[in-house]
């Protein structure tokens, strides 16, 4: 997993997300939110 600084989290304002290639999502690392997941 990789972790990354962008545009704070939309539900908990964290900047910090946390990108896991096994399922292709970006996931707010505080509060766990999925910002975005892979298309199909």
């Amino acid at each position: 997993m990789h972790r990354g600084q962008l545009n704070p989290c939309p539900f908990c304002g964290s900047a910090e997300r946390r990108y896991d290639q096994a399922v292709g999502e970006v996931i707010c690392a505080s509060c766990g939110t999925v910002i975005s997941e892979r298309e199909p």
